[in-house]
């Protein structure tokens, strides 16, 4: 749930500096950069409101996540091996572990409204 925060907060940090590079420079493709902005927002929305359910132990917010993980693979890709590959293996790294940790047994049985797992 704390790296679905994050990445919401990284969506909209990227929302925020298109904004700010559309306002302070302008740019050619207008429609990318408004595009871009509205997307990176809504996506952050969307991803918040799922780790709000996830918190809550609800069992909806397990599948946008996990769909959102997954298509941040082909998404991410194109950065390796340029000037944000860091930035890619984080992004890819937090993917893997993002979705394998909403697929544990302990995971699935909290968002399924079934009792704890047991600590032991």
């Amino acid at each position: 749930m704390a790296l679905t925060l994050l990445e919401a907060v990284a969506l909209l940090v990227v929302a925020t500096v298109y904004l700010v590079a559309l306002v302070r420079t302008g740019t050619v493709d207008l429609v990318f950069s408004l595009l871009t902005v509205v997307l990176a927002l809504g996506l952050s929305a969307g991803l918040a409101l799922c780790a709000r359910a996830l918190w809550r132990g609800a069992r909806w917010g397990r599948g946008p996540v996990i769909t959102w993980q997954l298509l941040q693979v082909p998404l991410l890709q194109p950065a390796l091996g340029g000037p944000f590959t860091a930035g890619a293996v984080v992004g890819l790294t937090a993917a893997v572990v993002v979705v394998v940790t909403l697929l544990m047994p302990s995971s699935r049985m909290v968002t399924s409204g079934d009792e704890a797992p047991p600590l032991v």
